[in-house]
């Protein structure tokens, strides 16, 4: 990652004044993770209590042209729209941090968009100049988001990952999240969380050897624990 962490650093001596998140406190709980890590199962799990609600925007099945963007880049294989559609991205994850409870689990964040934008730029699908364009807009919802009261992320092995894509049965992701690719998402996730302000607790929990049950249980606990 020793690029991106380069052009990182160039666009915050560029933007001095986005170096620093200056976001306010808010409620709810962030979780994050990698495809087919099982956090939107474990969060569906516990709104079944009725104690918990899960936080997501569709824009991203909702908006025709995130439809087309799908489209260019899974299925077709063509990366140029990959800088409008993460763009974009950061205002939908942002949007969906808004007016938030202590009972709201927000699925997925910005976060999640610069891990897979840093590893788009390192496997080439996006040139230097368009991931520090994303990175400054990255910066500034940065600054803009509300901050969760703990940030949550899931992983688990990249082999394990990809037996659950599978079995999932969505043939564009099996063409494009290899193990490979998952493993390195992975660890793209790690650098992605240098931008959460210290203060803000976070819990990592690996669900590799986890069923669905016990991962849902092991997020209930780390809630309890904030």
């Amino acid at each position: 990652m020793w690029l991106a962490e380069r052009l990182e650093a160039e666009v915050i001596a560029e933007y001095p004044q986005l170096g620093t998140a200056l976001s306010p406190q808010g409620r709810y709980v962030q979780l994050i993770g990698h495809p087919c890590s099982g956090k939107t199962t474990a969060i569906e799990a516990l709104t079944i209590t009725g104690k918990w609600a899960r936080a997501y925007n569709d824009a991203f099945s909702r908006v025709q042209r995130f439809s087309k963007y799908h489209t260019s880049l899974l299925v077709d294989r063509d990366p140029h729209n990959y800088l409008a559609f993460q763009i974009e991205g950061l205002l939908v994850r942002h949007l969906q941090t808004i007016g938030l409870s202590e009972r709201d689990i927000c699925d997925q964040s910005h976060f999640s968009i610069l891990a897979y934008s840093r590893l788009l730029l390192e496997r080439g699908q996006l040139s230097n100049a368009h991931y520090q364009s994303f990175f400054a807009n990255f910066l500034y919802f940065n600054k803009l988001s509300p901050l969760p009261r703990v940030m949550v992320r899931f992983r688990c092995d990249g082999p394990i990952a990809r037996e659950r894509l599978v079995a999932r049965g969505r043939e564009h992701e099996q063409n494009v999240y290899t193990t490979d690719f998952l493993e390195h998402l992975d660890q793209s996730y790690s650098h992605a969380l240098r931008y959460l302000p210290d203060g803000v607790p976070r819990k990592l929990i690996d669900t590799t050897g986890l069923s669905t049950e016990k991962a849902a249980a092991s997020l209930l606990e780390a809630l309890n624990e904030t």
